[in-house]
């Protein structure tokens, strides 16, 4: 309120000067470039009034001497606006009303005025700041804002009504698909034992066939995981992280049982998240771990927290596999992204999409970093309720 205390400086000043008859406040007050006005606080007539508030308020010197300050103040600002007047405070009064001009219009003011004492009679010196325009704007910017307002409110209902239909689409036809792939699988085993290929070529179709059939049912099998990740109601518990973490990796064990992989985990912090859905995020980060470490002689795979210094906790899995290259790490966590052949390293590129779905839906975020040949790291943010072993 920058105006109200340069008003309040300059009101005191002319308040020392005060004396009708004294020719530096004749000069002080006609010639000031803010309307000031005075009016009796008994009868609130005016008893002086400025030029610059002559030419805001439209009246001539007469005509505004001959009101008082009822006359210019809208109905529904009455009573405020004489308790501003009539104020028992020898101190410096502010405050913003509504005020009539002589063509019948209103402006907006911004009013600061102290008690005087005017030939013997107790008076209210106001100095007039004009906040029409500017209250005027403000009032545009707010109704722009509440317009944008229901404009995202609206388009954000569309975009969620879509995800819906989207993701029931896309659970519909996942679910619908795995008869047909099944029975795919099934009659080429049946078609094996009942009637052998004759020749090598026709051994190599049928292996093709039932390759690509069991790598479409897992395609199918993430997408439904996929879908259910973001229909699912999230159940808010306190999770023991160390323990969620020790039930993926004994999961896991039968896959690495044949290799050597030291597992490193440091401890974590116990955090609020749904369970079932945590695992998915950790499950889909160890399995990556454990997959791009099969080159490795003996695979090192450590699970730990650390405070960033935005102030969050995050947790973060880390390898010394293959690694990637950073000019395409944008591409880590779409559906159906891969930044290796699927000849290398089998899968379908929807495991990192659906952690992500799952730490965006607990207000986190989700990142890696790599380099080809040196491992890669990947992080996510959570929220942590303490430490435990």
């Amino acid at each position: 309120m920058r105006p109200l205390r340069f008003l309040a400086a300059a009101l005191q000043r002319l308040v020392d000067l005060m004396d009708p008859h004294e020719g530096r406040y004749r000069m002080l007050f006609e010639h000031s470039p803010l309307p000031m006005w005075v009016a009796d606080l008994q009868t609130l007539r005016f008893l002086s009034v400025n030029e610059a508030a002559l030419e805001l308020y439209g009246y001539t010197r007469e005509e505004f001497l001959a009101m008082t300050a009822n006359d210019v103040r809208p109905q529904e600002d009455a009573e405020a606006f004489g308790a501003f007047l009539r104020s028992e405070s020898g101190e410096v009064v502010r405050g913003v009303f509504r005020n009539r001009k002589r063509s019948g219009g209103a402006i907006d003011i911004e009013g600061v005025g102290h008690r005087v004492t005017w030939r013997g009679r107790a008076a209210r010196l106001v100095l007039i700041n004009d906040i029409t325009e500017r209250k005027r704007t403000q009032e545009e910017l707010e109704r722009l804002n509440r317009e944008l307002e229901d404009r995202v409110r609206s388009r954000t209902a569309q975009l969620e009504a879509a995800n819906k239909e989207l993701e029931a689409f896309s659970y519909s036809v996942s679910h619908d698909l795995r008869a047909p792939v099944r029975h795919i699988d099934g009659f080429v085993k049946l078609l094996e034992r009942e009637q052998p290929p004759g020749t090598d070529k026709a051994a190599h179709y049928l292996r093709t066939i039932a390759a690509s059939s069991r790598r479409m049912a897992a395609l199918i099998d993430d997408l439904l995981a996929l879908s259910r990740t973001g229909r699912a109601p999230l159940e808010m518990k306190t999770v023991p992280l160390r323990r969620l973490v020790d039930e993926v990796i004994a999961d896991l064990r039968p896959d690495v049982a044949r290799r050597r992989v030291e597992w490193r985990v440091a401890r974590l912090p116990a955090v609020r998240a749904d369970p079932s859905l945590l695992r998915v995020v950790l499950q889909n980060l160890l399995e990556n771990a454990v997959k791009y470490t099969q080159r490795q002689r003996i695979a090192t795979i450590e699970i730990g927290a650390l405070r960033l210094e935005s102030g969050e906790t995050a947790v973060f899995v880390r390898d010394n596999g293959v690694g990637f290259d950073m000019r395409y790490s944008d591409r880590l966590f779409g559906v159906f992204q891969r930044l290796h052949r699927a000849e290398e390293f089998e899968g379908t590129g929807i495991g990192l999409a659906t952690a992500r779905r799952v730490v965006h839906r607990h207000g986190g975020r989700i990142w890696g970093e790599g380099e080809p040949e040196r491992g890669a790291c990947f992080y996510f943010t959570v929220q942590p309720l303490g430490e435990e072993g």
